[in-house]
């Protein structure tokens, strides 16, 4: 009897363990809600929170084989075979409840975390688009710049040849105005 009473306390300790941890799994998704609406969405930390999910997961279930281990012990010891049943069913319900819990947990990360992955593609394929066009209106601007530049030098061209003709301009007039006299 000294035995089943430490098996229920070990039991019942664990549950306790197990809720509290449960708790603080909903307070971190409400913590990874609020970054997303933030737009600070962390896409390791959502796979590093789903890998520690399904460690957990299967510690959960390492514990439930030992307690079930445990269980079998205590039933063949016992007298009162019907009352044993009685409770073995209910920690089954409690474990299969917080194994379930633990599976919703660790669905609702790992969508979480695809979600994180979608939003982290679009944001590479905006980023690679944006650096085409960056590329592409460097290379514009490039180009406007060698055009500039042509430009500036037959500029610099007209401009010698006008200051040319404007001085040889001068000179006939000279010529024509000495030949006049």
């Amino acid at each position: 009897e000294a035995r089943y009473n430490m098996l229920l306390s070990f039991f019942f300790f664990k549950q306790k363990t197990a809720y509290e941890m449960l708790r603080s799994l909903v307070g971190s998704e409400m913590c990874i809600r609020d970054r997303s609406q933030s737009g600070g969405l962390n896409v390791k930390f959502l796979q590093d929170r789903s890998k520690k999910l399904k460690k957990e997961m299967d510690e959960i279930q390492k514990e439930i084989a030992k307690l079930r281990t445990d269980l079998r012990d205590s039933i063949a010891e016992s007298r009162n075979s019907e009352e044993i049943a009685v409770q073995n069913e209910e920690k089954k319900k409690k474990i299969y409840l917080t194994k379930e819990k633990l599976k919703g947990e660790v669905d609702s990360a790992e969508r979480k975390l695809n979600k994180a992955k979608e939003q982290f593609k679009k944001f590479e394929d905006e980023r690679k688009l944006k650096e085409k066009l960056i590329f592409k209106s460097n290379k514009q601007i490039e180009d406007l710049e060698q055009r500039q530049k042509e430009a500036q030098i037959e500029i610099e061209q007209t401009d010698k040849e006008s200051k040319k003709l404007e001085s040889d301009l001068q000179s006939y007039q000279k010529e024509i105005k000495l030949l006049k006299d």
